[in-house]
């Protein structure tokens, strides 16, 4: 039997409440599983799956996820991470094969997978994808906003997914389709201009549960745009009672400026990392 034991959705809820123990340690595990959970057409349209260490929950999970056409390993351990190493080096689920990202992986994370690296044979590239992590809790008091009479607040519209993909640092031939997703799942924030109901700023929640591509286009900057979409996002979110994370690279200091200002708390750091074959 392989080690990494895929476990039903209806076990989820008792996973995604073992990580609110270690907290904020287990925020970003939490964040994933109750996004997921709250938003199911996401479990199907990214074909993610949750595999438990030898079927126990008390092990952390393997998360496996098809994402704009790249395949992601999720590595969230619960207490230690011996367990998930020892699946991860046995497994026959996962084809190492293939060039694989994993996401938001902590720095435990890095050093199991520096550990397993000549072991199965992989070289790993974190170089660019360190990212200082922000959190959010479900209990903060909501923002008082003030919206201008020639803006307002809506979900992202079709004719406008283009702008927005094209914005976005990780644009790509499967981004489009991303964006897609995220408008379907009302995971999407637009300030409109009333007079020519055309976007001036826009923040998205990812699959993860993370605040994702706060943009304000260059000509509107420095009206407070972007700062009034991302409180009426964070709103949105605490009455739905959702913890909220949210990462920006460690050289982009307004949004890290924006976050602090608004009472996020900085929980440390993670990586998104890339795994490859060696020949």
């Amino acid at each position: 039997m392989d080690p990494l034991i895929k476990i039903p959705l209806s076990t989820w809820p008792k996973l995604r409440e073992l990580f609110s123990v270690n907290w904020p340690k287990g925020a970003a595990a939490y964040c994933l599983l109750d996004t997921q959970i709250n938003s199911p057409n996401l479990i199907e349209k990214f074909n993610f799956k949750v595999y438990c260490p030898f079927g126990d929950l008390n092990n952390g999970f393997v998360g496996l996820t098809d994402k704009s056409g790249c395949r992601q390993v999720i590595i969230q351990p619960l207490n230690d991470t011996s367990k998930i190493e020892e699946a991860l080096l046995k497994t026959k689920i996962i084809n190492w094969d293939r060039t694989t990202i994993v996401p938001f992986a902590s720095p435990g994370v890095l050093q199991l997978l520096i550990k397993l690296s000549n072991r199965i044979n992989i070289s790993i590239n974190y170089d660019d994808g360190k990212a200082i992590k922000y959190l959010f809790t479900k209990n903060s008091l909501n923002f008082d906003l003030s919206i201008p009479e020639d803006v307002y607040i809506a979900p992202l519209r079709s004719k406008d997914i283009d702008i927005v993909n094209k914005t976005w640092t990780y644009e790509n031939e499967h981004s489009v389709e991303f964006f897609e997703t995220l408008m379907e799942n009302d995971m999407t924030y637009v300030l409109y201009n009333i007079e020519d109901d055309k976007p001036l700023a826009w923040i998205t929640i990812n699959e993860a549960g993370a605040l994702t591509h706060l943009f304000c286009l260059e000509l509107f900057r420095r009206n407070g745009y972007a700062e009034l979409v991302t409180k009426y996002a964070c709103n949105d979110l605490l009455r739905k009672g959702r913890h909220i994370i949210a990462y920006t690279i460690e050289e982009n200091e307004k949004p890290q400026n924006l976050f602090e200002k608004l009472g996020f708390k900085n929980i440390g750091y993670d990586y998104w990392i890339v795994l490859k074959r060696i020949n």
